[in-house]
């Protein structure tokens, strides 16, 4: 009889270890999950800071800038290559050729960031900033153009490139933001009534 309540008690202990271990397994992966849940609710918060102090930038340099589209009737700085023969209507250059170009007061900009180097505008996409340049191409990946940090960065030139002296091929790099801001919209030109 007394083996069976010994048999009995420890089998009872067993249990009890097993039940601690399988609760101390619970409590470490309820601790892990809810700080995961602090750290993704930290990170969100932190993207729609982002978020609303770049608007406001934007908002700031829309205010200050004049930007105006160029007649190029009108205009005679502007130089308009006409094409040699008939326009084969695949061909996109030539609808490129007809869109309006614009002209940009710099004046402001450059008192805000002196790194601003031109504007950029891609016409069915919210794209239309000014873009900098830094001495590397990692500053304006977590900056914004007043140089204040930022995750959702700006839009920037590569550093390689220059214009002053145009190169063929110039790099302009941003975040592709999920509210469509900075490049966020360019999807839109692989749409076909782009």
């Amino acid at each position: 009889m007394a083996r069976k309540e010994e048999e009995k008690t420890r089998i009872k202990k067993i249990k009890k270890r097993k039940l601690k271990k399988k609760n101390i397994v619970i409590l470490i992966l309820i601790c892990i999950n809810f700080g995961i849940f602090i750290y993704s609710s930290y990170k969100i918060f932190v993207w729609f800071v982002d978020s609303k102090r770049m608007d406001e930038m934007n908002d700031k340099i829309q205010d200050k800038v004049i930007i105006k589209e160029v007649d190029e009737t009108k205009d005679v700085d502007v130089q308009v290559i006409e094409p040699e023969g008939k326009i084969q209507q695949s061909d996109p250059y030539w609808d490129y050729i007809k869109m309006n170009l614009i002209d940009v007061n710099f004046d402001e900009l450059e008192k805000i960031n002196s790194e601003t180097q031109g504007w950029i505008q891609v016409n069915g996409t919210n794209i239309n900033y000014p873009f900098v340049q830094h001495a590397d191409n990692k500053y304006y990946l977590t900056h914004q153009f007043d140089k204040s940090y930022n995750g959702g960065g700006w839009v920037f030139l590569d550093y390689r490139n220059s214009m002053k002296n145009l190169d063929r091929n110039s790099i302009i790099y941003a975040h592709g933001r999920q509210n469509k801001t900075m490049f966020g919209s360019l999807k839109n030109i692989l749409n076909s009534n782009w």
